[in-house]
């Protein structure tokens, strides 16, 4: 970090102070650079960077209202990206917002259609903070369905066993926990799988 500082200032140098910065938990001055980059910076990436950069610094702190103003800017710039839009629907969860949230999660699966099963089960995620119990179990389903992603399959498996009991369905969690007990013997979730 000391070293940075005597280097030439250029942007690209006062990035990466900014993320060491973030590490060292000095986030007032991570701050002030990436705001600095953002506004003024010449360079498209990099000034792009310092966006997704102080999205990610407000994140770290819990400022999600400071996220969702942040991307006024960011798209006023025409920038679009599956990064910010992650930042700004765990913002939109984080405040309870959960209709939004899954609005920039469905845009992720247009930009990122690699990531669709992460993004849905993130649509999922929010019904159930909702207390939307059927329409999450409409997602979870749809992500063990499909999903080839071994973690993120067994993730919603597990979801959908914490469905069943959040809609008192006792048959269906005996049925599920059963199942996944087969399915997955030696899980984290074991442990919690009880009825």
């Amino acid at each position: 970090y000391k070293n940075i500082n005597s280097l030439e200032k250029t942007d690209s140098r006062e990035l990466v102070k900014g993320t060491i910065l973030i590490n060292l938990k000095k986030y007032s001055e991570a701050e002030t650079i990436f705001k600095t980059i953002s506004k003024s910076s010449k360079d498209k990436d990099l000034k792009e960077k310092g966006y997704l950069k102080l999205a990610e610094l407000y994140l770290l702190q819990n400022k999600y209202n400071e996220i969702i103003n942040l991307n006024k800017d960011y798209e006023s710039e025409k920038y679009k990206s599956k990064e910010m839009n992650d930042y700004i629907a765990i913002a939109y969860l984080r405040l309870g917002q959960f209709e939004k949230s899954r609005e920039k999660y469905n845009e992720n699966i247009n930009l990122s259609p690699d990531e669709k099963g992460n993004n849905l089960l993130m649509i999922a995620e929010s019904y159930y903070n909702e207390e939307k119990f059927a329409e999450a179990k409409k997602y979870y389903k749809q992500v063990y369905d499909t999903e080839k992603n071994k973690e993120l399959k067994k993730k919603a498996f597990y979801s959908l066993i914490l469905v069943a009991n959040a809609m008192n369905d006792s048959n269906e969690l005996i049925k599920l926990s059963n199942s996944f007990r087969k399915e997955y013997p030696n899980s984290d979730y074991q442990e919690e799988i009880s009825y």
